[in-house]
């Protein structure tokens, strides 16, 4: 299990190369690509390992006060150029 990175926001664009994946993207169980959309045109050598690959499982880890809005998980199949923000991690299987 891996968390997600802290990417600097003020480097955020609204398109780019990779997009990241964050909170507001992940809910009831379902990616939504277009929910608050941020992307970066490039990443550190420190923040490839945030790089989701397909069969990484991805899960919230946190949510608000009073509600049961975190552990929801999606299986990563074809997706590519995602990069996993803090508040989430990523469950790198075995098998699946």
């Amino acid at each position: 299990i891996k968390g997600g990175a802290a990417f600097d926001s003020s480097k955020f664009k609204d398109f780019g190369k990779y997009q990241i994946i964050k909170m507001s993207n992940l809910y009831d169980n379902i990616l939504d690509l277009k929910r608050s959309e941020s992307f970066l045109d490039e990443i550190a050598p420190n923040e490839k390992d945030s790089l989701l690959i397909n069969e990484d499982i991805i899960i919230t880890l946190t949510g608000t006060n009073g509600k049961r809005d975190y552990g929801y998980s999606f299986l990563i199949t074809n997706e590519e150029n995602l990069l996993l923000n803090q508040r989430l991690a990523k469950i790198i299987a075995k098998k699946i």
